[in-house]
């Protein structure tokens, strides 16, 4: 079996409900996203695609969307290729988030595999590992530690996903696709107008609130609206490109590990969070735990290599 793609032991049904073919017939063709749900129609369902692989697919596939295969097509060389090939869409990677954040409501899964071993089921290590081609076997805490190892080991792999990223698409049944339909469509508007918004990014220097980078600034939602479904000034943060896309749909302390030896950085994120907090904004389980995971490693960062215990930071544990 290929090393990109395993499929899961999952028990289907001939009456297993398509979800993604159902999408498929409302999505325009050859459009981004209509690739993508054809990534997926193709692999079928519980297969495990590594991030870089679907970004690679998606590329490749836009690039020659308007060739049509088949006899007639002549190819001797690398420019005979190239010459029917369009653009790279911009920015894959940020397109496969998206796709992920308007699909994972249908089933499309996200899985971290090293990074947040310890948070996988059993069967979810079982899968990850034989993918690399490692045993199966033994009790949970076995599982993770040999998914860390074979991490570290790999880290020179140039095929090895770099953040360790992989997706798959759990069926649904027609009841709950139907149920997600009937669901109103959650608004994304932080203000109520341009001119509220404005004296929002002026009342913060017009510069990101963590880097202080003044190129590409966007206002975000602190508890990401994917997760929280909240609309509110209280929880408006100002944000440059590289920082809005690090904490995108995830809790905002991965930013904070991103820009963890620059303690300038840091005490930026403890003001915005508590500042979120103080409004009655608190993290779910989930974020709270994700959020101690990167206090605990920011702490440890600064103790060994500056000496340094930041106090805020042990108040927000």
């Amino acid at each position: 079996m290929s090393r990109f793609f395993l499929k899961m032991n999952a028990t289907t049904t001939t009456t297993q409900f398509d979800v993604v073919g159902k999408l498929l017939t409302s999505c325009r063709p050859n459009t981004q996203i209509h690739i993508l749900l054809s990534i997926f129609n193709q692999i079928g369902y519980n297969t495990v695609i590594p991030k870089r692989q679907l970004e690679k697919r998606l590329g490749l596939a836009f690039c020659f969307s308007g060739v049509q295969f088949g006899e007639g097509i002549t190819i001797h060389n690398f420019n005979d290729l190239l010459a029917m090939a369009t653009y790279l869409p911009g920015d894959l990677q940020r397109q496969v988030r998206t796709f992920y954040d308007k699909y994972h409501k249908y089933g499309l899964q996200r899985i971290e595999t090293e990074k947040k071993a310890k948070a996988l089921s059993s069967k979810q290590l079982q899968v990850l590992l034989a993918a690399k081609g490692l045993s199966t076997v033994g009790k949970k805490q076995e599982l993770v530690q040999r998914l860390k190892d074979a991490a570290s080991d790999g880290e020179d792999d140039e095929e090895e996903e770099q953040e360790n990223v992989t997706y798959m698409w759990a069926p649904i049944s027609e009841d709950e696709f139907n149920w997600i339909n009937g669901q109103p469509k959650v608004p994304r508007n932080i203000f109520a107008n341009d001119a509220d918004r404005d004296a929002f990014v002026n009342k913060y220097g017009k510069k990101c609130e963590i880097c202080g980078d003044t190129n590409r600034l966007a206002v975000d939602h602190w508890r990401a609206h994917s997760v929280y479904g909240i609309d509110s000034p209280d929880i408006a943060v100002l944000l440059c490109e590289t920082c809005n896309n690090t904490h995108h749909n995830v809790d905002a302390s991965k930013i904070m590990i991103r820009k963890q030896t620059d303690l300038k950085c840091v005490k930026n994120w403890i003001n915005i969070e508590k500042r979120v907090r103080e409004k009655g904004y608190m993290p779910n389980a989930e974020d709270q735990l994700a959020q101690n995971q990167h206090i605990q490693q920011v702490l440890h960062y600064y103790h060994t290599e500056h000496q340094i215990d930041i106090a805020e930071l042990h108040a927000l544990l």
